[in-house]
């Protein structure tokens, strides 16, 4: 665990919720494609 604290100094944990929550809102938007071409009968 050496090289952790000169990663946590650099990177801000608020940097760190922005990425999580980037992604959940990128799977989110392809969940919800997904779910309306399948509606609309493309799958």
């Amino acid at each position: 665990m050496y090289f952790a604290e000169p990663i946590r100094a650099v990177i801000p944990i608020n940097l760190l919720l922005l990425l999580i929550l980037v992604h959940i809102v990128y799977v989110l938007i392809r969940w919800y494609v997904k779910g309306c071409m399948r509606s609309r009968g493309y799958y």
